[in-house]
């Protein structure tokens, strides 16, 4: 007899309200749309499983020992769907793991194709319509070429001239996003994180107040900077796009 098991595998934050908010929003969403089907959650990041363990925020495991775990009780069809934003190093690893093991299938980023830049963009312009008078910069993690090509393609189907698309790693960086909003001749700067969970990259590299942070070189530049403090994984929008990957990619039940 089969017994069907969803894990939304994150890569992982520290935050637990952010967790909460975000991944846990993501999972509430594949509840939902699985009700037969329970919904457990993994982390991929060994670095952030240990400090949550160290810390004893909340309880978490990585993706190969919740998958050991189903295993042990008896789950026969697995399916896992990544949180993860695209194709890339991270999201190949997550599939490379979770195939390891028999009867474990693996879903799509959330980005996989032009289509899903496009429902993207409608979630963003609705989430940040607040900001019209803003120079709208998100900040995407990145990696290196070509998958970050994906964030040009959502820059495209944003379609406004004061919506641009950066990464923390790789092009477009945050100098090469300054140069363009420069010639907009707005004045404020709207940064929003690009990311599922409102976490360390978000709160630090992206809005905080060191000195090489996107908001310090954006002030140093004169602009006047509003932080837009949420995860994607946040958005409504967001977490129904990665319930419909799973449905269209998850067993029959």
């Amino acid at each position: 007899m089969k017994k069907y098991a969803i894990i939304a595998a994150s890569f992982g934050t520290v935050y637990k309200d952010t967790c909460e908010n975000t991944i846990g929003s993501i999972e509430n969403a594949l509840r939902t749309a699985f009700p037969a089907a329970p919904v457990f959650r993994a982390f991929t990041s060994r670095m952030i499983v240990d400090i949550v363990k160290k810390k004893g925020s909340f309880e978490i495991d990585l993706l190969s020992d919740v998958i050991k775990n189903l295993k042990n009780d008896g789950f026969t069809d697995i399916f896992v769907q990544p949180t993860h934003i695209m194709n890339g190093p991270d999201y190949e690893s997550v599939k490379n793991e979770a195939l390891a093991f028999q009867g474990v299938s693996v879903g799509i980023p959330l980005l996989n194709n032009q289509a899903d830049c496009t429902d993207l963009a409608l979630v963003l312009k609705e989430e940040l319509a607040d900001y019209a008078d803003c120079a709208i910069v998100l900040a995407g993690h990145g990696a290196d070429q070509p998958y970050n090509d994906i964030y040009t393609q959502l820059e495209d189907k944003i379609g406004r001239d004061n919506w641009f698309v950066g990464v923390l790693h790789g092009e477009p960086s945050v100098h090469t996003i300054l140069e363009k909003v420069k010639q907009t001749g707005l004045k404020k700067v709207c940064l929003a994180s690009l990311m599922i969970s409102f976490g360390g990259h978000a709160r630090k590299n992206v809005m905080g107040d060191s000195e090489d942070s996107w908001k310090s070189i954006f002030e140093k530049a004169g602009f006047e900077v509003i932080c837009h403090e949420k995860g994607i994984g946040e958005y409504k929008g967001t977490s129904d796009m990665i319930k419909n990957h799973a449905l269209s990619t998850a067993f029959v039940m």
